[in-house]
């Protein structure tokens, strides 16, 4: 098991100028400063990547950092920071549409989740026909066992 501080190779699976759908949580580690999560999208960058997320994706962020704050794992001064970084990242936000958000009340059945933010992502890779990055381990197992084989977690090993 690789761990997230721990560099890793990302791979793009995509080709360069087209999409790549990131999850709010690797936004969010990159934002804070972990390694990984800021080598992956610098390197996807890099590389031409068009680093996309549902719109949803700020809300869920900014909840993220306020929640880290509340929590004392970051000084508010921190936050604000972080928060500044995360919109610093380049992710273009894709307006959430009535076909998209079909898709993601059904991938959010799939996943067994109750609420579908997390399907939002998952469809918007699924329509886009690009990879889903997500710091989210769980998210990216339950989802290949639902037949998304686009999802990949940020601690796997760059497949080759």
């Amino acid at each position: 098991m690789i761990a997230l501080e721990e560099e890793i190779e990302p791979a793009l699976l995509i080709a360069p100028s087209r999409p790549l759908v990131v999850h709010s949580d690797l936004a969010v580690r990159a934002a804070v400063g972990a390694p990984a999560a800021a080598e992956a999208l610098a390197t996807w960058r890099r590389e031409g990547a068009r680093l996309i997320a549902p719109d949803l994706w700020a809300g869920e962020a900014v909840a993220a950092l306020r929640r880290s704050v509340a929590q004392k794992v970051l000084t508010r001064a921190e936050g604000k920071g972080a928060l500044a970084r995360l919109f610093a990242l380049g992710i273009e936000s894709v307006p959430v549409d009535l076909p998209l958000a079909r898709r993601a009340f059904d991938w959010a059945e799939r996943l067994g989740q109750p609420r579908g933010q997390e399907a939002f992502y998952v469809a918007l890779a699924e329509r886009e026909r690009t990879a889903l990055w997500t710091a989210n381990r769980r998210l990216a197992l339950r989802a290949r066992e639902a037949g998304a084989a686009w999802v990949r977690h940020l601690g796997e090993a760059a497949p080759s």
